[in-house]
């Protein structure tokens, strides 16, 4: 039988097929995930308003890893590659290596915890750079000002 030739037989283009080695495909060989985040909660920390130990603790109870809703602390966070700790001026920084944490999630928990110390209604969490967030205060002073000056011009 002759080979056949054409569109929808006969022998394949062996450049349209990717080999083993090949350089296309490298990207799915890339290695484990590395995040870095922070959070800096150096003002409110200063003002000793806001805890930064109890939110390293809260996030190392909290942050779910490899599927468990509820890790049991620290030592299982190493375990799994994600790193919880405290730089000096109030920063909490959160290493993240061949585990997936997204950094919307850490805002996540940091608005949860806020919630949960009642400090919601003073601190917001907002976005300091691509890989950080900060905790500012509401400027809820201008406000009582501008509603103080429109009380004193319409009497």
């Amino acid at each position: 039988m002759a080979a056949k030739t054409g569109k929808k037989g006969g022998r394949k283009n062996p450049t349209k097929h990717s080999a083993p080695g090949d350089k296309r495909r490298a990207w799915k060989k890339i290695g484990p995930v590395r995040h870095r985040f922070a959070v800096d909660c150096s003002g409110p920390a200063g003002d000793k308003i806001f805890d930064a130990e109890a939110f390293k603790k809260f996030l190392a109870q909290r942050i779910k890893v490899a599927g468990l809703s509820k890790p049991p602390g620290e030592a299982n966070l190493e375990k799994h590659g994600l790193r919880i700790y405290l730089d000096p001026p109030a920063q909490i920084v959160v290493c993240a290596e061949g585990t997936h944490l997204s950094k919307r999630s850490l805002k996540y928990y940091t608005r949860k915890f806020l919630k949960a110390n009642e400090l919601r209604d003073w601190l917001r969490v907002v976005r300091k750079d691509q890989f950080s967030y900060e905790l500012r205060y509401f400027n809820i002073s201008s406000q009582e000002d501008e509603e103080e000056n429109q009380e004193e011009t319409t009497t």
